[in-house]
């Protein structure tokens, strides 16, 4: 496992917590026997408290790097996705186009009042 240069962990809220435990919680709540490849040591860093990112294949446990300690850790957890904001962008698109929607500043006059009287003038 790579870290940054001189990077220390973070104190975490809930008691410290190991791999036997993440494997228990691993077992209870998704009913796999063992981590996939990679998955072990990004857990293990983030039960340190240390900040993680994960890039691997679609498909190959990614989402579960994340959930796992989320579930096992007390508080929020953030976890970002590139895909995730993606698909929401995408919605927003379709959505804005299947059904649009007049702008909120129309309700305090037109989009575009007339030149702008900062432009050049020819």
């Amino acid at each position: 496992m790579h870290t940054l240069a001189g990077q220390k962990a973070k104190p975490l809220d809930s008691p410290m917590l190991s791999l036997e435990d993440a494997l228990t919680s691993l077992h209870e709540h998704f009913g796999f026997d063992d981590f996939r490849e990679g998955q072990r040591e990004v857990i293990g860093a983030i039960l340190e408290g240390k900040d993680a990112v994960v890039v691997m294949p679609t498909g190959s446990g990614k989402s579960l790097c994340y959930q796992l300690p989320a579930m096992m850790l007390e508080g929020a957890t953030n976890a970002t996705s590139g895909s995730l904001r993606r698909l929401l962008a995408k919605l927003v698109t379709v959505s804005l186009l299947v059904r649009p929607v007049k702008s909120a500043a129309s309700s305090i006059g037109p989009l575009n009042p007339g030149p702008n009287p900062l432009a050049r003038r020819s």
